[in-house]
């Protein structure tokens, strides 16, 4: 796209498979953005072979900014993020996951400044969980607020575990040199690259996206042995010391974190230490390192914004 003013440019890209519930929501929020001091040129939806329909909803909008990839063949996230990276030429790239809630006005703002006033190259932003209705989904959202405790108070947040999938920003100097390698671990990769090639990360708490925690083991069950066969992917493209020093976080911070969630939260700390043990054990039993892997359907619900 050309820079048709003096402003900044922003692109938004968002991978999208079967989003129907939730993709109008998230499109319509991102349309209503404030712009100050830059200008958004497009959203881009690159759709992973959706069967449901996503791809008509977004075309209903009618609205110019949005261009649909309209893939008839489902190869994953990695992949059409790679598709969205060649599409774009503006100052800042916006990455997106399409099952997310963005309620903040200032989002673009917050998440594309310390690209646009501060180097940098890579930016992530906090998350947090809209409320469930069940107890695996509870807990889900309880552990979610100790991990961030954990991982925002760890070198001032600028670390490996705060590089989320759900919402990054990317520099042109960066997504014009890279390419995702697999669906698997691709938020924990774009942070691995960005350091070891002497780009700059930061992450921000100025802003929050919004996730829907699964509501069953089973959904559970699909994002989280992939987290755990993570380093099986990475280990193809970084150097194991690399890996160990990125994933190094002093014991000290979890504990602190976990003793507040048990001392607020007892039965559910207790439910989430179980959980966590056997998804240990399934990231031995199965392998869930495909790009096209099943997906959580409970997270994929309609959300709801909380304001």
């Amino acid at each position: 796209m050309s820079r048709a003013t003096c402003q900044p440019t922003i692109s938004i890209g968002i991978p999208a498979f079967n989003e129907a519930a939730n993709i109008k929501q998230l499109v319509v929020s991102l349309l209503r953005q404030k712009q100050s001091g830059f200008t958004v040129t497009e959203i881009i939806v690159a759709s992973d072979g959706s069967t449901d329909q996503t791809v008509s909803i977004l075309k209903s909008l009618n609205e110019p900014k949005v261009v649909i990839l309209d893939n008839k063949d489902r190869k994953g996230q990695a992949a059409r993020q790679n598709q969205i990276l060649k599409k774009v030429s503006s100052d800042v790239l916006v990455l997106i996951n399409a099952d997310v809630v963005i309620d903040d006005p200032n989002f673009l703002t917050c998440i594309a400044e310390p690209i646009l006033t501060a180097n940098a190259d890579l930016v992530s932003t906090s998350i947090s969980t809209v409320p469930s209705e069940t107890f695996v989904g509870q807990t889900l959202n309880y552990s979610l607020e100790m991990k961030n405790r954990a991982f925002e108070s760890y070198q001032h947040g600028q670390n490996i575990y705060t590089c989320h999938g759900a919402a990054r920003a990317f520099s042109r100097k960066l997504y014009r040199h890279f390419e995702f390698q697999a669906s698997v671990g691709e938020d924990a990769y774009s942070y691995l690259y960005c350091v070891i090639n002497d780009y700059k990360y930061v992450f921000t708490s100025r802003t929050v996206v919004k996730i829907k925690s699964p509501v069953t083991i089973k959904d559970h069950q699909h994002q989280s042995v992939r987290f755990f066969q993570t380093d099986r992917k990475l280990k193809q493209y970084f150097a194991t010391n690399v890996l160990q020093k990125a994933y190094h976080l002093p014991l000290q911070f979890m504990i602190a974190s976990y003793s507040k969630f048990l001392w607020t939260h007892p039965l559910h700390a207790g439910a989430y230490g179980l959980i966590v043990m056997f998804m240990k054990l399934q990231s031995y039993r199965l392998d869930l390192t495909s790009n096209t892997w099943a997906i959580a359907h409970s997270s994929k619900n309609k959300l709801t914004p909380t304001i």
